[in-house]
């Protein structure tokens, strides 16, 4: 499935419980969720802006941390 670079205009409705463009413009600065305006005014927003980013976790730097428990010998 391919997405799009921007969120589509159900999408937009769906995340601001608004289907007027400037309500959901308005809704967009409350939240304040980054935004631009196209030719016909309406607010558009890039995906990246609302998805949660997927860090990745070397497995070095795992790895090399180690718990420490000497504060249970202090008990």
């Amino acid at each position: 499935m391919s997405y799009s670079t921007f969120l589509t205009s159900e999408e937009l409705i769906y995340l601001t419980g608004r289907k007027q463009k400037s309500k959901q413009a308005k809704e967009l600065q409350r939240l304040r969720i980054s935004f631009h305006f196209d030719a016909f005014k309406r607010p558009i927003v890039l995906r990246e802006n609302v998805e949660v980013p997927q860090y990745k976790k070397s497995s070095s730097a795992i790895q090399n941390k180690e718990l420490d428990f000497s504060f249970i010998n202090k008990l």
